[in-house]
């Protein structure tokens, strides 16, 4: 019995299954997905998202303020630096470096900034100056008090030398000024800064407060071997009879008087950023001047990697434009002044956003290389089963023929 064509089929025709191409394609496709979600599921990356691996930035912790809208963000640490210290001779240490003792061969960590640097007075010997190698810098050499600037790892060296300067022994004399822009005082013809120190032979010697402006002499002070002949007088004479100390205060005139100046404090948040100009002077984080009552210019210079933010006062000190650069300050009293960088946001996630860039993207044109891989193989599988001929059904075989059907009847005539 022959059988007809499939229901739904024209006469003729012949079964073709359906084109495999859209079932690849999409079983290509959910492969793809369900390996690039493997690593979400099981580690809890998010998908396609921004790689933090391999960045080189630690994802802790940035130098200086963070705006608020970037709370949460990554930010650097500020490095800290190596000082190496050095006392020649050790016996006349140990220094005072940030207001710790630093003793012969010691060592200390430090952030880049400016640090109060003291040598002290040595029985028998007077200070001689101060050196340095690597990345610091010392503001005044000659000077037993100054202020050293370290940028990066170095060492430092105070050295003292024995006896009076031009040989001969002598007596280690420190000399202070309060406050210390009222001095040098000048001792014996030589002017000595605050926190300087020299060598004198037993003797007197002739000493002078200078004028200082905005400031009125009080007393001087001694200490050990030396002796005033009057400590009211802003010139007198000293008897040295042994190692000592010579001061000399002033006091801050009343305001309204003649060149009474007011005392202002300089601030630069974060530190590494440059000097800013104030008044035609560039004023460092922790400089100070003094000025008369009155409006002066300021401006802050560009700082790599931030953005400058404000300004920020106290005391008789007041910005007229907290938030604009260059602006104009009102100094009617002692103050302070602080100039403000944020640092840049670079996007969420560690370090400077490319590796995390550069991944995504990766991401992106591999699961586009897949697709249009399916795509391709899925036309390429439509296209031959096209050209290949269509199936024939083969012909049913002619019924078997009963032994009735062959029968004939026998020839006539017989």
């Amino acid at each position: 019995m022959r059988r007809g064509p499939r229901l739904g089929m024209p006469p003729g025709s012949a079964s073709r299954e359906a084109p495999p191409f859209l079932t690849l394609g999409t079983v290509l496709v959910s492969l793809l997905f369900l390996i690039l979600m493997l690593p979400s599921a099981s580690t809890g990356l998010p998908f396609l998202g921004v790689s933090t691996q391999g960045s080189g930035v630690p994802s802790s912790v940035v130098a200086g303020p963070v705006h608020p809208g970037l709370a949460g963000a990554p930010s650097i640490p500020t490095p800290k630096y190596t000082v190496n210290f050095t006392v020649v001779p050790a016996s006349c240490g140990p220094i005072q470096y940030n207001g710790t003792g630093q003793s012969n061969a010691t060592s200390g960590l430090f952030r880049v900034g400016s640090y109060a640097s003291a040598a002290p007075t040595c029985a028998g010997y007077s200070f001689q100056r101060w050196s340095w190698t690597g990345a610091l810098a010392v503001a005044g050499p000659t000077s037993s008090s100054t202020t050293t600037t370290v940028s990066g790892d170095g060492n430092l060296t105070a050295s003292y030398t024995r006896g009076a300067a031009g040989g001969g022994g002598g007596y280690n004399v420190a000399f202070t000024v309060n406050p210390t822009f009222c001095g040098p005082l000048t001792v014996n013809g030589t002017t000595q800064a605050s926190g300087t120190s020299a060598s004198f032979k037993a003797g007197t010697y002739p000493a002078i407060a200078p004028y200082c402006g905005g400031y009125t002499f009080t007393a001087w002070s001694s200490t050990g071997g030396v002796a005033l002949s009057s400590s009211a007088l802003t010139r007198t004479n000293i008897t040295v009879s042994g190692p000592g100390m010579l001061g000399a205060s002033y006091v801050q005139n009343a305001p309204g008087t003649a060149g009474h100046r007011y005392n202002v404090t300089f601030v630069v948040v974060p530190s590494i950023c440059a000097a800013f100009n104030f008044n035609g002077t560039a004023q460092t984080n922790g400089s100070w001047d003094l000025f008369r009552a009155g409006n002066y210019s300021v401006l802050a210079p560009s700082c790599v990697g931030r953005s400058f933010h404000g300004w920020s006062a106290s005391g008789g000190v007041q910005p007229l434009n907290s938030l604009t650069n260059p602006t104009t300050v009102s100094v009617q009293a002692n103050g302070t002044l602080t100039a403000t960088y944020w640092t840049n946001s670079t996007g969420s996630g560690s370090g400077n956003g490319s590796s995390g860039t550069s991944t995504a993207s990766l991401e992106m044109l591999g699961l586009l290389l897949v697709v249009v891989a399916a795509v391709v193989v899925g036309l390429l599988v439509l296209r031959h089963r096209r050209r290949s001929p269509p199936p024939t059904t083969p012909a049913p075989p002619p019924p078997a023929s009963s032994p009735e059907s062959t029968w004939a009847p026998p020839p006539s005539g017989g």
